[in-house]
């Protein structure tokens, strides 16, 4: 896996968690598991966060 070679690595969502259990692939071998799809996906984009946008200005 791209860990392995110092890559930094995402999984987001609970669908791709278990196309990884199907493979074989192990969450230790990831740099993060998030069970949040659709909000990593709205983050990786870009998009407003209200939460984070709080934690941000506090």
């Amino acid at each position: 896996m791209a860990f392995w070679r110092g890559v930094k690595t995402l999984v987001g969502g609970g669908d791709t968690l278990e196309a990884m259990r199907v493979a074989g692939v192990s969450e230790k071998e990831v740099s993060h598991v998030s069970t949040g799809g659709g909000a990593s996906l709205k983050f990786l984009a870009g998009d407003e966060m209200p939460g984070i946008d709080v934690l941000k200005n506090n």
